[in-house]
């Protein structure tokens, strides 16, 4: 494509005409690398619960959902004990994201993601929510 020489004929081309007779903006999109989907729910969900202990980093789940997007994952613990939330197994066991009992963690990763807890203290359950 080549840009008109005058710049009030590049400032004209920008803009076209609906059916309606309305003015827009035009937007040209050359190439798309990947795949689209839609943002929500569209292959289903699942959901795990898994109990844990304050000795080591569990993966939340140990199989992620196949084409996943979005996890979820909430403290049932009911005893006021507290998860860990951690991007890696080899954290400290100290270290991580706090999640009281009864809260949750919601994030948007893929399957090839993996997620671990652990409790604080003590010992508790989280349930984990996918969605694909």
């Amino acid at each position: 494509m080549t840009l008109p020489g005058n710049i009030q004929d590049r400032e004209y081309a920008k803009f076209g005409e609906t059916a309606e007779g309305l003015t827009v903006v035009r937007t040209t999109v050359e190439e798309i690398d990947g795949t689209l989907r839609p943002a929500g729910l569209d292959l289903g969900g699942l959901i795990t619960v898994i109990a844990l202990d304050a000795t080591a980093w569990v993966a939340m789940p140990a199989t992620p959902l196949n084409e996943r997007k979005n996890i979820a994952i909430q403290n049932q613990s009911g005893n006021g004990n507290k998860v860990l939330f951690n991007y890696k197994n080899d954290a400290p066991l100290t270290d991580g994201w706090i999640i009281n009992d009864g809260g949750f963690k919601s994030v948007l990763l893929d399957n090839n993601v993996i997620v671990y807890c652990k409790m604080q203290s003590g010992t508790g359950q989280v349930v984990v929510d996918e969605v694909a």
